[in-house]
């Protein structure tokens, strides 16, 4: 799979929060919710942000200082980056894009953990809950509670 210059979450599908280092990913379109954590988790919010996909590796490299990866060498941020991209591609969790991505966010190296390759972790058991939800009948500009108009 060839990546693309620069992805975006897939909203309105995909709704996500990162708390204390953790990110929280809902795709309520197939009710699937994933978890990620450490480097994932920044790897995550630097796409939020509108990091390009060729700078998320020296992003990691940076927030990493002297960081080594889970295969003891620095060169493969850029291969982790990659798969953990591919993986958020394959379950619609980020969409390329071509939007012309705002400044760069200031990047504050972590001493506090170490570095590990980012996991996507993923889970089905509430996807029937999920998807009972209402809220994915709400129109897209007026939002809750109005419902959408079905569209033809």
């Amino acid at each position: 799979m060839e990546l693309a210059p620069q992805y975006r979450p897939n909203a309105p599908s995909v709704i996500a929060e990162v708390i204390d280092g953790e990110a929280v990913i809902i795709n309520l379109d197939t009710g699937a919710y994933f978890a990620v954590s450490g480097s994932g988790a920044d790897v995550w919010e630097a796409i939020e942000h509108g990091v390009p996909t060729a700078d998320l590796a020296a992003n990691l490299a940076e927030r990493y200082p002297g960081g080594i990866s889970a295969n003891g060498e620095k060169e493969s941020f850029a291969a982790d980056v990659t798969a953990f991209l591919v993986q958020l591609t394959e379950h619609a969790l980020v969409v390329a894009t071509d939007e012309t991505p705002p400044p760069a966010p200031t990047v504050v190296p972590r001493t506090d953990i170490v570095y590990a390759t980012p996991v996507l972790e993923v889970y089905t058991d509430m996807q029937e809950l999920i998807l009972l939800d209402p809220v994915h009948d709400v129109d897209a500009v007026e939002g809750w509670p109005r419902a959408a108009v079905p569209t033809e």
